[in-house]
């Protein structure tokens, strides 16, 4: 079949034109020469892409106006207890469904606390009063969405560092969204808990583990962002760092290889781990951890009355 002219699109030898084709319009051009011209291979490419464009505009239509979550919240009476949260992007507003009865727990209405940014897997958001936990997706489409742009990532202040926490603090709040802090002291137990997959390295011999881990967490969030992160912190070595970029986080902090400044998680399954050592994902670990504020001979207390006035 020799090639056609459509008056629509030009030249239709260009197997490129279905992409913009209105859609309900058949295709311009067949290899074939006929319908059953799909068997041919332009004709499989042509019909393959048409049918990803349609598929992605439906997931991105439908994730403009609703995205789902499944919520986690602790009842005292109930133990805990699981619904979905769905979030329409046009008004802002949510309703949330029980998740085992199927009941509707909260009506459709805005909800000044629940936006989408708010709405990352692990973040606690108060709706009510009440503290609820985003465990998980609810749907492939709010995955596909929205996982990429949510990474999070993990990043420790070493105690040397810990006098420029400010600035350091400053730097990530420019390149990423801080979720969660935390400032806590190690004890020898956690410190060694903490470490066991570095136990083998040979500063390890030399120094504690507790004495080279951090009293400040933070726990940072944004697309690709264990990768920026990495970017970000630098080589291991400071030394190596400065030479590569000596704006990074251990070329500006760290001194050697054992005080480098800042630890970070260099891979998904790392930043569950450290986020779940120090955050409430995993509440039996903290009890390893001496509290920040602690009563000594040089400490004070003051006790403040209010007093109501009638």
């Amino acid at each position: 079949m020799a090639d056609t002219q459509c008056p629509c699109y030009g030249n239709t030898n260009d197997w490129k034109c279905s992409l913009t084709k209105p859609p309900g319009v058949p295709p311009p051009y067949v290899p074939a020469g006929t319908r059953p011209g799909w068997i041919n291979t332009k004709g499989l490419v042509q019909k393959v892409i048409v049918e990803c464009r349609n598929s992605a505009m439906h997931s991105v239509i439908k994730f403009q106006i609703s995205s789902s979550f499944v919520m986690e919240w602790y009842d005292r009476g109930a133990d805990f207890k699981k619904y979905t949260l769905t979030y329409y992007g046009i008004d802002k507003s949510c309703e949330i469904t029980d998740l085992v009865n199927h009941r509707r727990f909260l009506r459709r209405l805005k909800v000044d606390t629940v936006t989408l940014e708010n709405l990352i897997v692990g973040n606690v958001i108060n709706i009510y009063g009440r503290e609820m936990t985003v465990t998980e997706y609810a749907d492939s489409c709010t995955k596909q969405f929205l996982e990429p742009k949510q990474e999070r990532t993990f990043l420790l202040v070493r105690p040397h560092a810990v006098q420029c926490l400010g600035q350091i603090y400053e730097i990530l709040a420019r390149n990423f969204r801080i979720l969660r802090c935390r400032m806590a002291w190690f004890t020898e137990e956690a410190a060694k808990a903490f470490y066991q997959q570095y136990s083998a390295e040979s500063f390890f011999k030399t120094h504690s583990p507790c004495n080279i881990c951090s009293c400040g967490r933070i726990c940072t969030c944004c697309e690709n962002a264990i990768q920026r992160l990495m970017e970000l912190a630098g080589d291991i070595d400071p030394g190596k760092a400065k030479l590569k970029n000596a704006m990074s986080l251990r070329a500006v902090y760290g001194q050697n290889i054992v005080f480098g400044g800042v630890d970070i998680s260099e891979s998904p399954e790392c930043v569950v781990r450290d986020t779940a050592f120090f955050f409430t994902d995993c509440r039996l670990m903290l009890p390893r951890m001496a509290p920040v504020a602690m009563i000594g001979k040089c400490s004070s207390l003051g006790i403040i009355k209010l007093m109501l006035c009638e």
